[in-house]
């Protein structure tokens, strides 16, 4: 699976001991250190707690049943430089029911899209002080409201979950 991508990439796959650790802090410092400019950038792991099911008796009807509690589990996370929507990360719970989740930033994706159609843009941090054509600017993110998320995000799920169809 994922130890796989990341070799197949040649990208690094680190292990933080701590989930207190800026994930997108290491991941940006890989990126630089590597020179990364798009694709795969590195695979991230570290214990957090997740929400699982667990088998418990119940002593009143002597049944074991499904309980949905807090537990801890192995989380992935797979940061890109996507083309069209730029930094991002999918977040992979390794225990059951292995939630997915897709981190994507507006204003990184709109960036882009100003740059695509050659509108000058200020940018400090995740805001934009100054935009050029703020009418065309604001057209581009209305677009991103009528994305094909499915068609959009399904090369990268598969890439990071090849079971997500399955399960």
């Amino acid at each position: 699976g994922a130890v796989q991508l990341a070799q197949r990439h040649h990208r690094r796959w680190i292990y933080l001991p701590g989930s207190a650790t800026s994930k997108e802090a290491v991941a940006r410092q890989v990126a630089t250190e590597d020179q990364i400019s798009s694709g795969l950038v590195t695979i991230l792991s570290c214990v957090e707690p997740c929400r699982t099911w667990f088998v418990r008796g119940n002593r009143a009807t002597r049944q074991l049943e499904l309980k949905l509690h807090w537990g801890k589990c192995l989380h992935l996370y797979f940061y890109f430089l996507h083309a069209q929507l730029g930094w991002l990360h999918l977040r992979l719970q390794t225990w059951f029911p292995f939630l997915l989740q897709v981190c994507l930033n507006g204003r990184e994706w709109l960036a882009r899209q100003m740059d695509r159609a050659v509108i000058a843009y200020r940018r400090a941090d995740n805001s934009f002080p100054w935009v050029g054509d703020l009418p065309k600017a604001q057209r581009l993110l209305e677009e991103q409201w009528h994305t094909p998320w499915e068609e959009l995000l399904n090369p990268l799920v598969e890439q990071c979950h090849p079971l997500h169809r399955e399960i």
